[in-house]
């Protein structure tokens, strides 16, 4: 392809994931989204997900925008990983809205033996949070 004009290219080579995000969603092909309302969707998906959920905290929006939503979340493979790894280190991750949501996403990761990092706890919010955090 690399020796053909780009006016003979097919137009797949200009793809971006975000053509590719707008193409699995007309076509209903994104994995556990129920909802147009992505607030509506993530209840469902915690509702349904509840029995590996080991621990959560849900706040709802204090304003209409969605301002003031939280929804922290543990599963219970994160927990085993974080009692078993997370004397290490911890990494807070924050994706900058590349989520299927609209919400921002922040995650906590450990290590494992092998130096993989594994996503433990997933904090969904409206807005970053501003939080000073406390170490003991």
């Amino acid at each position: 392809m690399s020796g053909e004009s780009t006016s003979k290219q097919n137009n797949i080579c200009y793809l971006n994931t975000k053509n590719i995000t707008n193409i699995a969603l007309r076509h209903g092909l994104v994995d556990d989204r129920t909802d147009d309302l992505d607030l509506q969707s993530l209840k469902t998906l915690m509702k349904d997900k509840k029995e590996q959920i080991a621990a959560q905290s849900f706040h709802e929006a204090t304003k209409p925008g969605g301002d003031g939503f939280i929804l922290a979340f543990i599963t219970e493979g994160g927990k085993r990983y974080l009692e078993r790894y997370g004397g290490r280190g911890l990494v807070f991750d924050d994706t900058f809205n590349v989520t299927q949501y609209t919400f921002r996403l922040a995650t906590l990761m450990v290590t494992d033996d092998a130096g993989n990092g594994f996503p433990c706890v997933f904090l969904l919010s409206w807005i970053p949070l501003r939080i000073s955090p406390e170490v003991k």
